[in-house]
């Protein structure tokens, strides 16, 4: 697999390699459900990271980032908050351009998530890191048949990608998607800690299938025809 780095666009929906940073075996654990979707679709390679396994669903399993093998496009991280700031540090240093952090336990759990979630942002502005999340539904593009998400299944493919603030708004979305609406991607960003999702939406020119972008409830609404795209506001707040 070549080395060459990715734009942070095509790192995070369109991955060569992908780290799951917390991925487990165990039924009933976001690792073992992460490992399920990723492995389920595509031919990407994924690399587990855990503390102590040396094996995970066949597999090979590292301990750390720094520990597995250069390359990775996107890590998807579904550890305790409290580790996150040290896992975009090791994604800086192992050259990671991409976190997507699932994790909860930020500020929407008070003050002291609210300040773990300042220091996770400096680590990323400082290692260069873009991260999408965290506490968020993942993501998932169809073309590319990779589901980073907590939703099992790819919907339908269609000309429609759909970026929303609202992690419940993205899941119910999701479930109707199989059988009323044909998609191209979902992204739930929750908070904006350096993805932009007008700039996310400008990064997909690579999947020209997709013919809209509408993020609905919350954040904003960006709408995108080919190389034209329309962006605004909506002056709602979750």
């Amino acid at each position: 697999m070549s080395d060459t780095k990715l734009p942070w666009g095509d790192a995070a929906f369109a991955p060569r390699r992908v780290a799951l940073v917390g991925a487990s075996g165990e039924a009933g654990k976001a690792g073992k459900l992460l490992m399920d979707n990723l492995a389920a679709h595509g031919t990407r390679e994924i690399v587990p990271v855990h503390p102590s396994a040396g094996e995970i669903m066949g597999l090979k399993a590292y301990p750390t980032l720094a520990a597995a093998p250069r390359g990775i496009d996107l890590a998807v991280v579904v550890t305790p908050a409290h580790t996150t700031p040290k896992v975009i540090a090791d994604c800086a240093a192992a050259g990671v351009p991409v976190a997507l952090i699932l994790s909860g336990g930020f500020a929407e759990t008070g003050a002291e998530g609210a300040a773990l979630e300042v220091e996770l942002k400096r680590a990323a502005r400082a290692g260069g890191v873009r991260v999408i999340g965290p506490n968020c539904f993942g993501l998932i593009d169809v073309p590319n048949a990779i589901n980073a998400s907590l939703a099992m299944g790819l919907p339908a493919k269609g000309g429609v990608s759909l970026f929303t603030q609202s992690g419940s708004y993205g899941m119910a979305a999701f479930s109707r998607s199989s059988c009323c609406h044909a998609v191209t991607a979902f992204a739930n960003p929750s908070s904006e800690n350096g993805a932009p999702i007008a700039d996310s939406s400008a990064a997909r020119n690579a999947t020209p299938s997709n013919a809209a972008a509408a993020s609905a409830l919350y954040a904003f609404i960006a709408l995108r025809w080919t190389n034209w795209r329309f962006t605004a506001k909506s002056g709602a707040s979750s």
